[in-house]
């Protein structure tokens, strides 16, 4: 008796093995499809990519001043902006634009990744000439001209819902 319950657990497992097995495999196409979100869920998931992206720069900023001698130190104004901002920012704007938006948000989603990529290219296009103009004042007003390279990107997200991905001040 003890040889033939040996025989049906075998026989059991092997049989569940096989179902789990089988309905893992096959049957989906090579290609996953991607989840349509809702202008909430992308506004939601792009938000909290944006909310985590800030909170690391902000990080990134601390360790930068007490690096170069706090925020007074006019020297370090062009680094923080080629060195950390536009990198942080770019990979934030990487990670949103990632998402799939929306059916039918196409198009303005496309605007506002355009306007950011309008302030990326008009930062660098000045070949720092906004930070080093702000070089002798605080870190604040130094960012200021920085910022201002965005306005239409920042407006154009907070018209979206992207409260969190705007790079300046409201």
């Amino acid at each position: 008796m003890g040889k033939r319950v040996a025989v049906v657990a075998v026989a059991l497992v092997v049989g569940i093995f096989s179902v789990a097995v089988g309905t893992g495999c096959g049957g989906g196409d090579d290609e996953a499809t991607a989840e349509t979100l809702t202008r909430a869920e992308f506004v939601k998931q792009a938000n909290a990519i944006c909310k985590k992206a800030n909170y690391k720069r902000r990080l990134a900023l601390y360790a930068f001043f007490e690096k170069h001698g706090g925020i007074e130190n006019p020297d370090s104004y062009e680094e923080l902006v080629n060195d950390l901002y536009l990198p942080e920012v770019k990979d934030m704007i990487d990670a949103v634009a990632a998402l799939d938006p929306p059916p039918g948000d196409q198009a303005e989603v496309d605007a506002i990744m355009d306007a950011f990529e309008d302030g990326v290219a008009a930062l660098e296009g000045e070949g720092g000439e906004a930070v080093e103009a702000a070089t002798k004042r605080r870190y604040s007003a130094a960012a200021a001209p920085v910022e201002s390279q965005f306005r239409a990107y920042d407006k154009k997200a907070r018209a979206y819902g992207l409260e969190q991905c705007a790079l300046s001040k409201a």
